[in-house]
């Protein structure tokens, strides 16, 4: 992705994990911005109007201020957790994280949550398209997009605080994560394409 802001693309659709450490993200970051690319990281409930919904419900204030947010993931946290982390942001109105704590048992992110507490409400009507669709539909229109490369940037830095947490048994780690030495290792090679060339 640096070499593709270096040389001449325009707009780069990330994938997850968007770097394989924060000094990684930190040269992206770094190369998107001199470059003035635009940048969406894949975590796309950040265009899906469900989700719209939800943070006009939430930002209406008619259910209350909101004091936190609830997720149950079951998926690795390179993937899945990048998703709830990303829309976890945007509800919040992009507020900066102060800190985390995490367990992460077998790899993923802990027990079933006690529902005994919440209260089921019938979500309101939305009109329903493809997040993916808003997306490029921004880009071809030239609007800003919804995450760019700080949110992304961001989405990553609480992923290598969750696993920092949890390598010092569960202590709470605050952000900034500064000095973070932490490097994702995937170990899986390539898949070769599934065409050949002619």
């Amino acid at each position: 992705m640096v070499y593709a802001a270096d040389h001449g693309a325009t707009a780069i659709y990330a994938e997850k994990a968007m770097a394989a450490s924060m000094e990684e993200a930190d040269r992206l970051v770094e190369s998107v911005e001199h470059n003035g690319v635009i940048f969406n990281l894949g975590t796309n409930r950040r265009w899906d109007p469900a989700f719209d919904m939800m943070k006009s419900v939430i930002d209406s204030g008619d259910l209350g201020r909101l004091s936190s947010i609830s997720i149950y993931n079951t998926g690795e946290l390179f993937n899945g957790a990048s998703h709830h982390f990303d829309i976890a942001m945007r509800l919040n109105n992009e507020q900066p994280v102060l800190w985390v704590q995490a367990h992460l048992p077998y790899g993923h992110c802990g027990e079933h949550a006690n529902d005994g507490d919440f209260e089921y409400l019938t979500f309101p009507d939305y009109e329903r398209v493809s997040p993916t669709l808003r997306l490029v539909q921004a880009l071809d229109t030239g609007k800003p997009t919804r995450g760019g490369v700080r949110l992304a940037r961001r989405n990553l830095e609480l992923i290598f605080a969750f696993i920092e947490s949890h390598r010092r048994g569960g202590k709470r780690v605050r952000l900034p994560l500064d000095g973070c030495k932490l490097t994702l290792q995937c170990g899986v090679a390539p898949k070769p394409p599934r065409y050949s060339a002619e």
